[in-house]
């Protein structure tokens, strides 16, 4: 039993009464010698001489015992019937007995056990018993309470809402009397209390869920999923059906947790939270967690209408292999972790009320409990429109721009918590305008892609100059490939070719055109120090692409396509092979671009449906592309070109010349023709140059 506090709570008439039926019960079973001899015989001569103002001694009459108890009994009873006001601890009682629908049997034993717990000299009266068994505590009991022992014992060992409260079941085992009234601690300490509630007391074992931020339509994006599991609880809560659990898993804010709460909104449902606190904001650990679950159950049973809402299981579930997490359950010898297992495949089969199981991974499950789950579901989060849509409301009001908003809800690696924060810290700091908003926003955008390890990927600079697809040298025509993505939006395509020539620029226009998003992931994107890791980047990718509908360009595509033969440990193939599997499976527009076609895996090339090579200038484009240069900056354009070799240029690229758009910021001196036709033909030899004299490094 939980540690009372210390000294002496007032003593209420009710207490005052059980503990005269106390000492009545025991004078009539037992004579005043016996009595005396126990291990606890000096509590009960303080309490005769503190409540009857009578000295028990060895001569003491058991008549006299007897009679002056029974006075004090009858005294009791009648200064109940005249109390007007209601004991505090009845009060309580009372409420939480018809909170809950107990019977008079059940109410009148959790009225012993608060008085019980309220009331030392109550309690050191009972166990002046000593240990017994269970059916001898029902008899102490039923006399007090003026009720049948069979009734007492059917009570104590029978799930009802009695034993909801946490009541612990302890047949067949010896224990004093107190042991079996006793309540679990978060219970007692709340009891305790003068002011309880009822709403307290439940509060052990559930809460009421807050309201959900997010509607069904947020979670279109599931598919059917989430239609089905709709469906699903709709008709198994109208048909009342037991054992209906629910597991919603998936990285940490991707919407688990609203997602539940939506569904209980729109079916009509109550739903009910298992605290994972206590009072005082300690963690509950998991057996304590688990057993408010159990009493939760047994609470809401005759409750239609209702669901529970079990968050952050991981810790519940035993690992499949390793640690016991409830060394408390185990009883006598054998493996604590199969008992365990019983417990837990037996609450997941025999749950009055639908239960919604939430956690952010499930490897660590033994397959014997996912099995036991009628749906399980792994949420990614919400589509580009339900961002867009959030973040439109979490930032109302707020200076800053459209367009940084529009590239917030872009960022999948933030979850729904990460835009709240962030839009209640700007709240707070209150921008003077947009420009200020987008700073301070953009500082926290940094900070939480720090932490959390994401690309930086900022929001993509004006280019130093238009692009021109005139000026993009492929081995097909573009606009025909563009045109045919345009009516049957499913390719793979292969662009290579060498730097600056345009490939990534020209994927980011065939996004524009067919108003798709473009997910660019590089290889620091994707490259993961763990074994696995990668492959696991590499299928989120086209997962997400998938998901928001988006064009996947993979930039450097030569790093996860690289030739296999020339392989050196194993895990360099397995990212190959997860790399042209993802490929094979993608219902949508990839794009790979590489510099190095070369290193590439040759079962790569029949994934392809368009290899695409893009190639320098020519003389004629190098010359179109140094009128642009000229406009950019503002200078003349006649009488400047005639007398230029632009076949000198041939070879240059498009980077070539944004390159040099982007020097002469930093060069005022810089800003004329000649000299910028200079710069374009360094930029061409340094390209040009062999690397490292032409000479192989390392060992030959």
């Amino acid at each position: 039993m939980p540690d009372r506090p210390r000294g002496r709570q007032t003593t209420t008439t009710h207490a005052r009464r059980l503990l005269a039926r106390v000492f009545l019960g025991l004078l009539e079973d037992n004579e005043t010698q016996d009595i005396l001899t126990r291990p606890k015989s000096r509590r009960a001569r303080i309490l005769t001489r503190r409540y009857l103002a009578l000295e028990w001694t060895d001569e003491t009459p058991k008549d006299v015992l007897q009679d002056a108890w029974e006075r004090f009994e009858a005294d009791c009873s009648d200064a109940l019937s005249k109390q007007a006001d209601c004991d505090p601890v009845e009060r309580i009682c009372d409420e939480i007995a018809s909170a809950l629908g107990m019977k008079p049997l059940e109410a009148s034993l959790l009225s012993l056990a608060a008085h019980t717990h309220r009331n030392q000299d109550l309690a050191t009266a009972l166990d002046l018993v000593g240990e017994c068994e269970d059916h001898e505590a029902a008899s102490l009991f039923a006399p007090m309470l003026a009720m049948d022992w069979c009734d007492v014992l059917t009570v104590l060992h029978t799930p009802s809402p009695f034993r909801a409260l946490g009541i612990q079941d302890v047949m067949a085992r010896r224990h004093t009397p107190t042991r079996f009234l006793a309540f679990p601690e978060q219970v007692a300490r709340v009891i305790q209390r003068h002011s309880a509630t009822t709403g307290e007391v439940l509060a052990c074992f559930f809460r009421p869920s807050p309201e959900p931020r997010l509607t069904m339509s947020d979670f279109a994006s599931a598919g059917q999923d989430v239609e089905f599991l709709q469906r699903y609880l709709r008709l198994a809560t109208a048909q009342e059906r037991k054992g209906v659990n629910i597991l919603l898993h998936g990285k940490p804010g991707t919407g688990k947790t609203e997602l539940a709460r939506a569904l209980a909104r729109d079916l009509g449902l109550v739903l009910q939270e298992v605290p994972s606190v206590d009072d005082d904001k300690d963690p509950l650990p998991p057996f304590r967690r688990l057993s408010a679950y159990c009493a939760a159950q047994d609470i809401m049973a005759p409750r239609p209408g209702t669901a529970l809402l079990f968050d952050e299981v991981e810790d519940v579930f035993p690992w499949a292999q390793g640690e016991d997490l409830f060394p408390m359950r185990r009883r006598g010898g054998g493996s604590g972790g199969d008992r365990n297992k019983g417990w837990l495949t037996s609450i997941l089969e025999s749950n009055a009320r639908p239960a919604i199981w939430v956690c952010n991974v499930i490897h660590q499950m033994d397959p014997a409990y996912l099995r036991r789950f009628d749906m399980v579901i792994e949420l990614k989060g919400p589509d580009r429109d339900t961002r867009e849509r959030l973040v439109g409301s979490l930032f109302e009001g707020i200076a800053v721009g459209s367009e940084r908003l529009v590239h917030l809800a872009n960022e999948r690696g933030f979850a729904v918590g990460h835009l709240e924060r962030m839009a209640n810290v700007l709240r707070v700091m209150a921008p003077i305008d947009e420009q200020e908003g987008n700073r301070m926003l953009g500082t926290l955008v940094q900070q939480v892609q720090g932490a959390l390890g994401l690309p930086a990927d900022k929001p993509r600079p004006d280019l130093p100059l238009p692009y021109r697809a005139d000026c993009v040298n492929t081995d097909c025509d573009l606009a025909e490939v563009a045109a045919a993505l345009t009516a049957s939006p499913s390719a793979r395509l292969c662009l290579y070719g060498p730097p600056g020539t345009g490939k990534t620029q020209w994927a980011r226009e065939l996004a524009e055109r067919l108003s798709r998003p473009l997910l660019v992931r590089r290889a620091s994107d994707l490259l993961d120090k763990y074994v696995g890791g990668t492959e696991a980047r590499i299928r989120a990718a086209f997962e997400q692409a998938q998901a928001e509908d988006a064009i996947l360009l993979i930039d450097e595509a030569d790093s996860f396509l690289q030739a296999r033969d020339g392989a050196r440990a194993h895990w360099e193939t397995s990212m190959v092979n997860e790399m042209l599997t993802a490929m094979e499976a993608f219902d949508g527009i990839f794009v790979a671009s590489t510099n190095l076609q070369d290193r590439l895996d040759a079962a790569s090339a029949r994934r392809f449906d368009f290899k695409v090579k893009f190639s320098p200038l020519d003389a004629a484009q190098a010359r179109q592309l140094f009128g642009d240069l000229l406009d950019l900056l503002g200078l003349s354009n006649e009488g400047s070109q005639p007398s230029m070799a632009f076949d000198a240029l041939a070879g240059a690229t498009p980077g070539d010349f944004a390159n040099v758009a982007r020097q002469v910021r930093l060069a005022p001196s810089k800003r004329n023709p000649h000299s910028l036709f200079q710069l374009l033909r360094k930029e061409l030899e340094f390209r040009q140059e062999p690397r490292d004299g032409g000479r192989r490094i390392g060992f030959v």
